[in-house]
């Protein structure tokens, strides 16, 4: 007996010792590409050494005494904390993604090359001035410099899980297209209305008109605030005749191609957001500010990932003067050289997205080779190109277009996906009259503003080193592939606000609806120039918000958009700087994290009105009676509201729409639902599925005894115990290993759930889907940022995750606990602030001294 136990306890000891081994293994792999940061490393290329100055959470300040050491230290810096995503990214924008997942990702890369964003960005390169050019390659060589000094698993442990996949991923030197194709993705992101465009087409198959105008109800100008004024408009003398706008309806006409290319442009991983808008922005002029600077507040928002799209980062010139001009602060995108969104010593810049709309779906008639126009048909332009898939063979494939764009529809994409809620056959089997024999059949070509090449990476780094508002002017008017609302401010103390990017003007329909590429009746007919873009510098006002909402009141002489938000949020930034004289960082921190609701004073006030529930249902409803309307991370009433509110959305439209096209909670259906609260009887209350015929209360019982049912067994019996942060929560997934299915390997990338408070259409706009089931975060401020130009040391940032795209360092998320509270990191500026930040420095040096 004792001889075995001894057997036994050399067993136990041999397998602790393994256990212990593979541990070893795994952390030595896991932590071996985290990056150098203090020391001495070599840079070739360098003129002079140059400094990596990091702070308590590795954000770093670079110091160089020309522009391309600085930018050449920035590429480096970039691949040291996350050049994985540099690689995923350019290989997504290439159509690549095959080479690394394999077959799956097909479909997808057959799309981007339809799309040819790499043609495009390689076309760019040769419109960027000289100067712009050497920046851009002094970025690369950068990069290019750390994977010389790399192998495998040194830059990164996805490298070392590709090879255990059988995937040998050596990555090729990066380039200027390499950067300038990231470009094109963010203006992907940015794009707007090809959803809205294919869902109003879909639904028109199941709802007459009236019924399907119910769930598109027009901005309210009379109620809700837009971003600039009538009198911001005869400012600038941006007041005509408003330009027509012709809807061009397709009732019933291929559907099933227009929902396959909606299916086609859902397949691209990005990072915009499926669930709502809420990125804000706001500049305050000195008379009404706390410390007498012009002060800006921006936190833009984005689908949660991991690492976020943007990092910290400073680029300083040691002497700033014409020979090297930049000295900068704010978020960098890895991929790109400057920073996007931050400040100088003399302006500041936020973005928030317009939805303008850059993009049309145009339905095209095809036969055979050929398509058809108002003169007849003519051939489909065609190319071939080859996938190479990882696991398998080459896949050829042939991509085609017509005037109007490349085809996006008739791909492989529906094989995969597949059509959900709708008959494919009912859907296209109807043709308008007047529409053409149907021939082979329908296809669907993109027209977009963002296929086209120009100047807009050499815009955004100009941003970098203006100093004025005629200089921020001239660079953003380079900017055209994506359209934004930018802010500014100043350290004379002046505010404005503009709109950037490509906006064609339509002929013969606004774009709300696809349209017949077949009759010549609908085309663009160029850009709105940029001088006639709405902007306004120091409105009598004293300060400009922006918050995704319709920019222009009627009277503007330019369709911008049918499908901007609503002014939820907006309206309640604007109530609060009306009110406060004195605006501070901290009015301004506390601002961005308001979580008061819209909604609830219109929602509530109904559910409360439904008097004969039983004593166990209405002790949750109760819950309602005396709440503030705020979604505070542990409010009881929010978790039930948001809830109760899920449920009247299902009950309501389900039975009729299409599953692709369920309600997500967010935007216009908050409209589309206080609209209908007005009308007890409208056909939407109905429950199709029964025989008897439902009014709002029957739905508004039902949502409320459905939701005490679902938090019950979600956060137990009684109601005083439920918090809202704990079912609403933020999961940060990796996008390439963080849904692979295996446990040890999601652990690694993915981190949360962490709880949260606020919700879609308020100022914290964490939104979420509702036709989900589920209250995950979809949409974050990706990060926070206020800067105030009385003293830029006071200033203020915030990521959504860290620094590092590395796993195994501790600066994966070690900025979530302070944004999921509201706080924030010193932001600082001067050289006495930065050294007094600075824990580590890195000192690169030319490869040939010594």
């Amino acid at each position: 007996m004792r001889r075995l136990i001894k057997v036994l306890l050399v067993v136990v000891a041999v397998v602790a010792l393994l256990g212990v081994v593979v541990a070893g293994v795994v952390v030595w792999a896991v932590r071996q590409p985290l990056p150098t940061t203090t020391g001495t490393l070599l840079l070739p290329g360098l003129t002079a050494p140059v400094e990596v100055r990091r702070d308590a959470y590795s954000i770093p300040t670079i110091l160089a005494d020309t522009p391309e050491d600085l930018f050449r230290a920035q590429g480096y810096v970039h691949a040291q904390d996350r050049f994985w995503e540099m690689d995923f990214r350019r290989l997504l924008t290439a159509g690549r993604l095959s080479e690394l997942v394999g077959a799956d990702a097909v479909p997808t890369d057959t799309f981007l090359r339809s799309l040819a964003w790499r043609r495009t960005a390689e076309a760019e390169v040769e419109l960027l001035s000289p100067q712009a050019r050497s920046y851009y390659q002094a970025y690369a060589d950068g990069v290019n410099a750390w994977l010389e000094q790399t192998t495998g698993g040194e830059r990164g442990i996805q490298y070392r899980l590709l090879g255990l996949q059988g995937v040998d991923r050596n990555p090729e030197p990066w380039s200027i297209a390499d950067s300038l194709a990231f470009i094109r993705l963010v203006a992907w992101d940015l794009r707007h209305n090809v959803d809205a465009e294919a869902e109003r087409a879909v639904l028109g198959s199941v709802l007459p008109p009236n019924r399907l105008a119910q769930l598109y109800p027009p901005f309210p100008y009379d109620e809700q605030g837009t971003i600039l004024t009538s009198s911001d408009l005869r400012a600038e003398g941006l007041t005509r005749r408003q330009q027509a706008g012709v809807i061009a309806s397709l009732p019933s006409q291929a559907r099933a191609a227009v929902l396959e290319a909606a299916r086609a442009v859902a397949s691209v991983p990005g990072t915009s957001g499926d669930g709502g808008a809420g990125s804000n922005s706001w500049v305050v002029q000195p008379e009404r500010t706390a410390s007498g600077g012009a002060l800006l507040a921006n936190d833009p928002h984005l689908s949660p990932s991991i690492p976020g799209l943007f990092s910290q980062m400073g680029l300083r010139c040691r002497t700033v003067d014409d020979a090297c001009p930049f000295d900068v602060r704010g978020f960098s995108a890895a991929s790109i050289p400057g920073v996007p969104l931050g400040h100088n010593g003399r302006i500041a810049w936020g973005w928030t997205t317009t939805y303008a709309d850059t993009a049309d779906l145009v339905l095209e008639q095809v036969q055979g080779e050929e398509y058809l126009t108002e003169e007849g048909l003519r051939p489909l332009q065609t190319r071939t190109e080859t996938l190479q898939v990882a696991g398998g063979e080459p896949v050829r494939i042939t991509l085609r277009s017509t005037r109007n764009g490349p085809i996006i529809s008739s791909t492989d994409v529906s094989a995969s996906v597949g059509i959900t809620g709708l008959d494919a056959a009912g859907a296209t089997a109807a043709v308008p009259p007047g529409a053409p024999p149907r021939g082979d059949g329908y296809a669907v070509a993109l027209r977009w503003t963002g296929l086209e090449p120009g100047r807009s990476g050499e815009g955004v780094l100009a941003l970098n080193t203006a100093g004025n508002w005629e200089q921020f002017t001239e660079a953003i008017s380079l900017v055209e592939a994506f359209v934004q609302n930018i802010v500014y401010a100043d350290s004379a103390g002046n505010v404005g606000y503009y709109v950037f990017g490509a906006i064609p003007i339509r002929r013969g329909y606004d774009g709300s609806v696809p349209v017949p590429g077949w009759t010549g009746e609908t085309s663009w007919v160029g850009r709105i120039p940029f001088e006639s873009k709405p902007h306004v510098l120091n409105p009598e006002r004293g300060y400009l918000a922006t918050a995704n909402e319709t920019v222009v009141p009627p009277g503007y002489p330019f369709l911008l958009t049918n499908d901007a938000q609503f002014a939820y949020r907006g309206d309640r930034i604007r109530a609060v700087l009306d009110g406060d004289t004195s605006h501070s960082v901290d009015d301004a921190m506390r601002l961005q994290m308001d979580t008061l609701s819209w909604l609830a004073p219109r929602l509530s006030p109904a559910l409360l009105a439904i008097d004969d529930l039983e004593p166990y249902y209405a002790q949750a409803q109760e819950l309602l009676r005396s709440w503030d309307g705020r979604q505070t991370v542990d409010s009881a009433a929010a978790a039930y509201f948001n809830a109760t509110y899920a449920q009247v959305l299902a009950l309501t439209f389900r039975d009729e729409l299409p599953s692709d096209f369920w309600p997500s909670g967010n935007g216009r259906w908050f409209m589309v639902l206080t609209a209908l609260l007005e009308r007890p009887r409208d056909r939407f209350w109905d429950d199709v599925g029964t025989a008897a015929v439902e009014t709002r209360d029957d739905i508004l019982r039902r949502a409320l005894v459905q939701a005490r049912d679902e938090l019950t067994q979600r956060m137990g019996k009684d109601p005083a115990t439920w918090e809202w942060g704990r079912i609403h929560t933020l999961d940060l997934v990796d996008s390439a290993f963080g849904s692979s299915g295996i446990g040890p390997v999601e652990r690694l990338f993915n981190r949360g759930p962490y709880p949260a408070g606020g919700g879609g259409g308020i100022v914290l706009a964490n939104s979420w889907d509702a036709s989900e089931d589920s209250y995950t975060l979809t949409n974050i401020p990706t990060f926070r940022m206020v800067v105030d130009f009385a003293d830029l040391d006071a200033s203020r940032w915030v990521n959504s995750s860290g620094q590092s795209g590395h796993p195994g360092s501790p600066h994966y998320v070690d900025q979530v606990p302070a944004w999921q509270s509201g706080q924030s990191l010193p932001m600082p500026w001067t050289d006495e602030a930065v050294q007094e930040a600075t824990v580590d420095v890195l000192r690169l040096e030319p490869a040939t001294a010594g």
